[in-house]
């Protein structure tokens, strides 16, 4: 215990500047956080505050390498490669030096960045008790990114050796991960839920690997054994993607199925009237080899509650013919259902009965199956989301904040007048990853201007952020604004503009999307000749293919 005392005390000498960088650099990013800096853009100018302004926007960018820099700094001082290093010839207890090792990584990497998570959320008033399952998380994959950090250490050297092998490594995975993926099926693209765990699976890897790896290399110091087996744990984590089954992704969705969508089901109709339906968004008309590959089949969707909506993320489907091998289909584009008894409260509105679009993954497979009449089957993988709208009132001249709750978030309506435009933003708070899908803020009447501002998120089973425990969204946008009593000849392009500020009975129609769950269904439709579904045949049907309505990109903040 002594000796480990000596050597952290004397780590902690050594390392002063950089464990001063590290834990600057984490006040930083909370001072960010909760003042929502480096979130947009910055003007620099010749001010005192320059320095600190540009050092609090990169402060985020900043700390993960200021981290590698402390880590491999504290095991480079008894480093674990080489015959000259001088505790080898000292009688150090090496287990008791690898413990000291990770309590050093403990106190000045993972502490301080816990004790930021939570000076954060007691800031911004977050309840703590609903964050303590998302710390800890948050401590586990940080604890996992540090014993990756203390293996390539202890490997290595030289700091230099140690940027050479953080990158070799970083390219091998993706190098790994590519080919894998490429060679098999990706379960990255198949279902969110399989994404989640296939990244439990690859930290829980990781994170043996380091806990091995460590403790070997420190007590045998055999490099190049210790190297070989780095290696052979990166190449099973690429087998586990390259193999990882697709009827495990199914089970998976279905396990975590949501209870609120148990009632919802996709039903195939030929006879629904195609002018009640909302075509997707196609393939870009230059690209022909794609649109000739398109199916696109009707849709009713049943048992949706009136404040709930599902949305077709993906699918994988089948179509089976006795004569021809089987042909693959995917969905290149989401399709939204929802209630037809509550359409106010959805925006972008759409309906129960849509097209769901199916594209063939092989064009010679599509040709020869195309005028065969089969089956085609598979799941759709479908995300429901509840819809909060308000109305709020906008002053004639709009300017200051208006603090309000919707939904599960603490929002904030902030409007300014600037070079005769009103820049308007909703600004929505809540705890990382997040239930809020969607924010979308809309003025009705719409004025000369966008008048609109939309924003998509991840749901609640995305990752969540590596650094922040808080998430935000938000939505803005600005239209043209003049003063009121204002005299003509200050604007010469008044035909352009508001005739005398922001109309009294406009107001501000925000709609938050809250994630509830997804779901998968079966869908078999049979008697199915490709060719008689495809953009040609609707056309000989008279149905016009316009932009898609509903597809609005919106802007990401």
């Amino acid at each position: 215990m002594r000796q480990m005392v000596h050597v952290f005390e004397k780590d902690c000498r050594h390392l002063w500047p950089t464990i001063c960088a590290v834990l600057l650099l984490i006040a930083l990013h909370a001072y960010a956080d909760v003042t929502e800096v480096g979130s947009e853009a910055i003007a620099i100018g010749w001010s005192p505050f320059t320095l600190f302004y540009l050092l609090v926007g990169l402060s985020g960018v900043l700390l993960p390498f200021a981290l590698l820099l402390l880590v491999a700094s504290v095991v480079h001082e008894e480093a674990a490669v080489g015959t000259e290093q001088f505790w080898l010839t000292r009688p150090y207890d090496r287990v008791g030096l690898v413990i000291e090792k990770l309590v050093f990584v403990a106190l000045f990497a993972s502490l301080p960045l816990l004790l930021h998570d939570i000076a954060v959320l007691a800031y911004l008033h977050l309840p703590l008790r609903a964050a303590g399952s998302l710390l800890l998380w948050k401590q586990a994959q940080l604890w996992v990114f540090l014993l990756i950090a203390v293996t390539l250490a202890a490997l290595t050297r030289t700091l230099a050796q140690f940027a050479l092998a953080s990158i070799g490594t970083v390219v091998l995975g993706m190098l790994l991960l590519y080919v894998s993926a490429a060679s098999g099926q990706n379960p990255f693209f198949m279902g969110p839920w399989s994404t989640v765990y296939l990244g439990l699976t690859l930290l829980l890897l990781f994170g043996v690997a380091g806990i091995i790896l460590i403790p070997h290399q420190y007590l045998r110091r055999r490099t190049g054994l210790s190297t070989a087996i780095a290696i052979g744990f990166l190449f099973a984590g690429s087998m586990i993607v390259a193999f990882w089954p697709e009827r495990l992704t199914v089970y998976l969705e279905r396990r975590n199925a949501s209870a609120e969508l148990s009632n919802v089901r996709l039903r195939p109709d030929p006879q629904l009237q195609p002018s009640g339906l909302s075509l997707p968004a196609l393939p870009d008309a230059g690209d022909e080899k794609p649109r000739s590959r398109l199916i696109l089949f009707p849709f009713e969707a049943t048992g949706l509650p009136n404040d709930v909506g599902v949305e077709l993320t993906t699918s994988s489907a089948e179509f089976q013919s006795p004569a021809h091998p089987p042909v693959q289909f995917s969905s290149p584009n989401n399709v939204r259902f929802q209630s037809s008894s509550n359409a106010d409260s959805f925006f972008p509105r759409t309906g129960p009965n849509q097209f769901i679009s199916f594209l063939a993954e092989n064009r010679r497979g599509h040709e020869v199956v195309r005028d065969t009449e089969g089956l085609l089957k598979g799941q759709l993988f479908l995300y429901g989301y509840r819809t909060y709208r308000l109305s709020l009132a906008l002053n004639p001249d709009p300017v200051g904040e208006q603090a309000f709750n919707i939904g599960p978030d603490h929002c904030v309506l902030a409007s300014s007048v600037r070079s005769r435009k009103v820049d308007v933003t909703v600004r929505c708070l809540g705890l990382e990853p997040g239930r809020v899908s969607g924010l979308t803020a809309m003025l009705t009447p719409l004025p000369n201007g966008s008048g609109k501002g939309q924003t998509q998120v991840g749901g609640p089973d995305t990752w969540p952020a590596f650094f922040t425990p808080v998430n935000r969204i938000s939505a803005s946008f600005q239209f043209d604004y003049v003063p009121a009593y204002s005299p003509s000849w200050a604007h010469p392009n008044s035909e352009t503009l508001e005739p005398s500020g922001v109309a009294p009975n406009r107001r501000l129609d925000i709609y938050l999307e809250e994630a509830v769950g997804r779901v998968v269904r079966d869908f078999r439709i049979e008697h199915l000749r490709p060719a008689d579904y495809d953009i040609p045949a609707w056309k000989q049907r008279g149905v016009p293919f316009a932009s898609d309505p509903t597809s609005t990109v919106g802007q990401k903040h």
